[in-house]
């Protein structure tokens, strides 16, 4: 397990695990506050090879919504507490962009249909043109796959629910 916030751990101890690794799991909690260590470990610097390598990413809440093209939909509901990596920290859209892992769209975690749909289709149309919101309820598990064919890349997506 890394802290990516323990000043003890070293970006190469951090780099090493990671370039081992076969899969790697990234829990929930804040989305700002780890979408700011990650950024500031340069973690999908490395680990974006070792996707490409055949590596697997697993992504849970937190960890799931960081790997969309935007961490933007943490906004949304009011759980995540951007001002948890201090007030002066400016989140441009530079620091709100995630990994897109997922084919253009960001990820909208723990859905919930009479709660969430009038908000989802609202704050959505305040997003760029460019990608759409996922939404993604406790009791899904969506994969997302790349596959290349004729030497064009796409993301394949695979929805398991119980």
């Amino acid at each position: 397990m890394i802290e990516f916030d323990d000043s003890k751990i070293t970006d190469n101890f951090i780099n090493k695990a990671l370039t081992e690794a076969t899969v790697v799991y990234v829990d929930g909690g804040n989305t700002f506050y780890l979408q700011k260590y990650m950024q500031d470990r340069d973690f999908w610097k490395t680990m974006i090879p070792e996707l490409e390598s055949g590596c697997i990413y697993i992504g849970a809440s937190a960890g799931a919504i960081v790997a969309g093209k935007s961490i933007h939909p943490a906004y949304w509901k009011g759980w995540d507490d951007p001002t948890v990596v201090g007030d002066e920290y400016i989140w441009n859209k530079e620091r709100l962009q995630g990994a897109n892992l997922c084919g253009d769209c960001s990820l909208f975690m723990h859905y919930e249909e009479e709660k969430h749909r009038v908000l989802v289709q609202e704050r959505s149309m305040e997003l760029e043109k460019d990608y759409v919101v996922r939404t993604i309820s406790d009791s899904e598990v969506v994969m997302f796959t790349q596959e290349c064919h004729n030497g064009v890349n796409s993301i394949k997506e695979c929805l398991l629910s119980h």
